[in-house]
């Protein structure tokens, strides 16, 4: 996809606005499950580690950010989740 176009597969975003996501994620063993954000926490206007919700503002238009968060059961496993994010003016 080149400048402006909507690469498929992607959720979209636009520059500037609140983007809302909700990480899903349960432990097999019904532990507890908390989150931390990795990648894209600097554009983050709020996260919530018991929830996994984010709400993020991009700065830049035409370009496809990486979120990226880690699930943590109460036992110290943990599991990398990464969402790719195309943002459009």
């Amino acid at each position: 996809a080149g400048p402006g176009e909507d690469p498929p597969g992607h959720p979209t975003a636009r520059k500037g606005q609140e983007f809302a996501l909700d990480i899903g994620a349960k432990d097999p063993d019904g532990d507890t499950v908390t989150f931390a954000m990795l990648g894209g926490k600097f554009y983050a206007k709020t996260f919530d580690a018991q929830t996994g919700r984010a709400v993020i503002i991009f700065p830049h238009a035409n370009r496809l950010y990486f979120v990226a968060f880690r699930a943590i059961d109460g036992k110290g496993n943990s599991t990398y989740l990464r969402f790719p994010v195309w943002v459009t003016e």
